[in-house]
């Protein structure tokens, strides 16, 4: 649901948050934690986990969608498509070309 740089984020706010609660059973840096966030729709959630847990090689899930929703490409995307739209409605308009729906 969340590119890596919003998880990463995330995260920091959420280790932060924590750590500023100073609890006597919380360890006083690098608190473990790992939140699940459901999304509107079933498929779509996130798994959080601290940013410090990925030092050490392991890599963080990466959605190949989701990083290319916060770098525009869908909305270029979504731009296109609708140009697209808009010129198949005018041929249609224009009697250049049939368009069926079926």
């Amino acid at each position: 649901m969340f590119s890596v740089e919003e998880k990463k984020k995330i995260a920091d706010v959420i280790e932060k948050t924590l750590l500023e609660f100073n609890h006597p059973e919380m360890p006083k840096e690098k608190p473990k934690f790992k939140i699940h966030i459901d999304g509107k729709e079933k498929w779509s959630w996130a798994d959080i986990e601290p940013n410090w847990v990925f030092e050490d090689g392991k890599k963080m899930d990466v959605n190949p969608f989701n990083e290319n929703v916060r770098k525009g490409v869908m909305k270029k995307l979504t731009k296109l498509m609708t140009l697209q739209l808009k010129f198949f409605i005018y041929q249609k308009e224009k009697n250049i070309v049939n368009i069926y729906v079926t």
